[in-house]
């Protein structure tokens, strides 16, 4: 997800944004199985937790920012081909999924002034998300 997602104009290395989407619905869909399958202990693992909480993050910043679209031409999610919209519609299901999960427990891990700073940031990025 991250090596996707990584850009660095002096090697010539763009933004892959449909493979970064592809890879970061299968990282954050390990925690949701993992929570599905035993929430009450997945409740302390926080370093879990955060790792999700980033790639919904990262989600949703990739879905709103206009950085490159998986084939080069830097339109965007906007401008993305046809056959990407799925892609995109799963990626933005992903951080539904994960403020839900948020907003059902009261805290899921860490401090509770934590637990509302990330909630609030990943709703203000949600809203952000172009498609």
């Amino acid at each position: 997800m991250l090596l996707h997602a990584a850009e660095n104009e002096a090697a010539g290395v763009e933004v892959n944004t449909k493979c970064a989407l592809e890879a970061a619905h299968e990282a954050i869909w390990a925690f949701f199985k993992l929570w599905g399958l035993y929430e009450s202990e997945a409740g302390v693992w926080w370093v879990f937790q955060h790792r999700a909480f980033e790639e919904a993050l990262l989600i949703a910043h990739l879905l709103a920012d206009g950085n490159g679209n998986g084939n080069g031409n830097g339109n965007g999610v906007a401008g993305m081909v046809t056959g990407y919209e799925g892609v995109c519609a799963k990626a933005k299901e992903d951080v539904a999924r994960m403020l839900e999960i948020m907003d059902r427990n009261f805290r899921y891990g860490g401090s509770l002034e934590m637990h509302r700073t990330r909630k609030e940031v990943l709703k203000e990025a949600f809203e952000r998300i172009a498609i």
